[in-house]
């Protein structure tokens, strides 16, 4: 895609759930920084879709300021991979 090939620097989507979901659905993202606040809202619209594909995020880096804001930084590491439950357990 044009966008990836071309594109210099940093892409910056402040509020645009809309955006970098489809930025990811079109794999056009290489890292993720994501700011928690130390609030509980309980409602509005969440970053990941309830339905749609996984993606693996590898931490690169997190800090947390005096207030507990939390600045974490991630890689997007393909597609995870998940263990499948012996079925002694899974019975249990």
């Amino acid at each position: 895609m044009k966008l990836k090939e071309d594109g210099e620097g940093d892409l910056v989507v402040p509020g645009s759930l809309s955006l970098v979901r489809w930025l990811l659905a079109n794999d056009l993202v290489e890292q993720l920084d994501l700011t928690f606040y130390p609030v509980v809202i309980g409602q509005g619209k969440r970053l990941f879709p309830e339905s749609g594909p996984d993606h693996k995020l590898q931490l690169l880096e997190s800090s947390a300021t005096s207030r507990g804001l939390v600045i974490q930084k991630y890689r997007l590491a393909g597609r995870p991979e998940y263990a499948v439950a012996a079925e002694s357990w899974a019975n249990t």
